[in-house]
């Protein structure tokens, strides 16, 4: 067991200590203060390449930048997921053996659990397919099996949560993003500093969006859109037997009938969607049908907020109500451990991702 000590002035005043066991905190009673050691941990790993391609022979140092800079182990591992195709030292140079593909993750050894991934593509290797081009068909819909810019379904922050758009805009407001539990780092577009935030409010105000302002639209094609609050709760029905009153049932054994599951980032039951918390949809028809939903947070200003907690998707149109008057907010699809809730009101200028969907129903 690992015990971080989260609070100096609950040691204190209460003689215990408020720690971090296994994924929750807990409390620990303690006889003798003066014997607890507190340890600076690591918060955050960033690597100098997200993505790399190579060629057979080639070599790429990773440097990782480790935070805080006064933790007390700053020392890493890194582990290479496919070492035919490219090895990793413990110095991190990369060395390109094969074609193929790797995942090389580097760790913090202070028992935080903070790590950081590198993709890496030896050769010519065709990419993972962009969502759009894998999907699954339910309640007559094609969805796609990833969030909008994602590469995977599941697995890390950075490489499933996707893109984050402000309502409206068909591009992020940063050239490079990296994600992990602990926050984000961004490199933001000239003008947008200040990231998704109020100082710049998207221009496009009619209540719903058309294919130039559809951001999956223009990044996928004309097939492929962002959905709308009806296509929510067709999927929840789809899976669940109605479209109202439904909530997360959270996941405990393999899934053996269709519903709508909280999975938690270490849950085994169901290893395709490991590594990232979020909402598993499973087609009451046929349980192989299932789509994921990570919990992809939301960026509110230059702030990464409640990645693996929760998670809000864009949907197609404004919020309006007789008693509103402006266009500030529009729709989305909000999710929790424990609710759901498919007309979600949101500013249009916060960051948040989007799941396309597609009308077209031929399998």
């Amino acid at each position: 067991m690992f015990l971080m000590v989260v609070s100096m002035q609950t040691v204190l005043a209460q003689r215990a200590m408020k720690v971090w066991h296994g994924d929750k905190f807990e409390l620990y009673y303690i006889n003798d203060v003066d014997s607890v050691q507190f340890v600076n941990l690591v918060s955050d790993i960033y690597l100098s390449e997200e993505t790399i391609q190579m060629e057979v022979g080639d070599t790429k140092m990773l440097t990782a930048t480790v935070y805080p800079i006064d933790a007390d182990m700053r020392t890493v591992t890194w582990e290479s997921s496919n070492p035919s195709v490219a090895f990793v030292a413990n110095n991190g140079l990369v060395v390109a053996l094969t074609d193929g593909t790797s995942t090389i993750t580097c760790s913090a050894t202070d028992g935080s659990g903070v790590k950081a991934d590198c993709q890496v593509t030896v050769g010519n290797v065709t990419p993972d397919p962009q969502p759009g081009s894998d999907y699954v068909l339910i309640g007559g819909l094609k969805w796609a099996t990833k969030n909008l810019g994602a590469t995977t379904v599941a697995g890390s922050y950075t490489t499933c949560f996707g893109d984050y758009f402000a309502w409206g805009e068909t591009e992020p407001r940063y050239t490079s993003i990296s994600l992990s539990a602990y926050g984000a780092s961004f490199t933001w577009k000239s003008g947008y500093e200040n990231g998704y935030s109020e100082s710049k409010w998207p221009s496009y105000t009619e209540e719903t969006l058309d294919a130039a302002h559809d951001a999956a639209t223009a990044q996928l094609g004309e097939s492929w859109r962002t959905p709308t609050s009806e296509d929510i709760k067709a999927l929840v029905e789809a899976c669940t037997g109605s479209s109202e009153g439904q909530a997360p049932v959270s996941l405990s054994g393999a899934v053996a009938s269709g519903g709508i599951y909280w999975l938690s980032a270490s849950q085994a039951y169901e290893p395709e969607f490991t590594g990232v918390a979020g909402l598993l949809f499973v087609d009451m028809a046929d349980i192989s049908k299932r789509v994921f939903f990570p919990a992809s947070g939301n960026i509110r200003g230059t702030s990464f907020r409640s990645g693996g907690e929760s998670a809000r998707y864009w949907l197609s149109a404004l919020y309006t109500s007789p008693y509103v008057s402006d266009n500030d907010n529009a729709l989305a699809f909000y999710f929790s451990s424990t609710s759901i809730d498919a007309s979600w009101i949101d500013y249009r200028w916060r960051g948040l991702t989007i799941r396309p969907v597609s009308d077209d129903s031929n399998p």
